[in-house]
C-alpha cells in the first residue's frame, strides 16, 4: 500500500505532497474515466496506481505549460516547481531513482526555493545510499542557494560527511562555520564533533572541555542528519 504518511519528512515535501493528494484524489467516477483512457478498460480501478498516473499527468501539464511559455521568469518558476512535484510524486510511490532524477533537473533550474528544496532532497536520497560525493555536490547547492535559516544544515551534514570521510580539516571549517550561526540544535551536535575530533587531535583541554560544554548547555538537541 501506499504510504501516505509524511511527518517524518522535509516540510516543503510533506506540504507540497498533502497539497497535491488534497488537490488529485480522484472521485470514483474519475478513477474509472481515467482508467478507460490508459487501459481501454473500465474495470474496477485501482486507486494507487491511478491516482500516480493523475500526479503524472499533472506535473506533465505543468512542465508542458512552461515550456510553451519559455523565457519568462515566471515560465521558469512553474518548470522547478513542477520538477520538484515530480520529485515529490515519486517519492510517494517509493520510486527513489525517479525522485534523484526529477530533484537533479531541478536544481539545475535555480530556483531560489524549488531548487534549494529540491537540492536538498537529493543531499538527503545521495546521503542514504552512502554517495558521499553526490551528496557532498547536493549540500554544496544548498548552501549557495539556501536561505539563511537552511546554512546551518547544509554545513553540519558536509561536515558530518566530511568526519566520516576522514578529512578532519574539511570536517572542522564546516563545524566552525555552524558554531557561528543561531541554529542552537545544530551548534550543540557541531560543538560534541568538534569536541571529539580536537580531542583525537591531543587538542589543549581547556579548549575540548569548553567544546563539550557548549554541547551540553544547549536547550535541546534534535536529530540534524536532515
Amino acid at each position: 500500500m501506499l504510504d501516505r504518511d509524511f511527518s517524518g519528512a522535509k516540510p516543503a515535501v510533506g506540504r507540497r505532497a498533502a497539497m497535491l493528494m488534497v488537490a488529485l484524489q480522484p472521485t470514483p467516477e474519475g478513477l474509472a474515466e481515467l482508467a478507460a483512457d490508459r487501459d481501454g478498460s473500465v474495470d474496477e480501478p485501482d486507486e494507487e496506481r491511478l491516482l500516480r498516473l493523475a500526479l503524472i499527468d499533472h506535473v506533465a501539464r505543468r512542465l508542458r505549460n512552461s515550456e510553451a511559455a519559455a523565457g519568462t521568469e515566471a515560465a521558469a518558476v512553474n518548470r522547478a516547481e513542477a520538477l520538484f512535484e515530480q520529485g515529490v510524486t515519486a517519492l510517494m510511490f517509493g520510486t527513489k531513482e525517479d525522485a534523484a532524477a526529477a530533484f537533479e533537473r531541478c536544481v539545475e533550474c535555480g530556483d531560489a526555493q524549488h531548487s534549494v528544496d529540491a537540492a536538498f532532497e537529493l543531499a538527503q536520497l545521495r546521503q542514504k545510499e552512502g554517495d558521499t560525493a553526490g551528496a557532498e555536490r547536493a549540500w554544496a547547492v544548498v548552501l549557495d542557494l539556501g536561505q539563511p535559516e537552511m546554512a546551518a544544515r547544509a554545513q553540519f551534514n558536509l561536515g558530518l560527511l566530511r568526519m566520516e570521510a576522514g578529512d578532519e580539516a574539511g570536517a572542522i571549517e564546516m563545524l566552525e562555520s555552524v558554531l557561528a550561526t543561531g541554529d542552537a540544535p545544530r551548534r550543540a551536535h557541531a560543538a560534541l564533533l568538534m569536541a571529539q575530533i580536537r580531542e583525537s587531535q591531543g587538542a589543549d583541554a581547556v579548549f575540548v572541555d569548553g567544546l563539550y560544554r557548549l554541547a551540553i548547555d544547549a536547550d535541546e538537541i534534535q536529530p540534524t542528519h536532515l
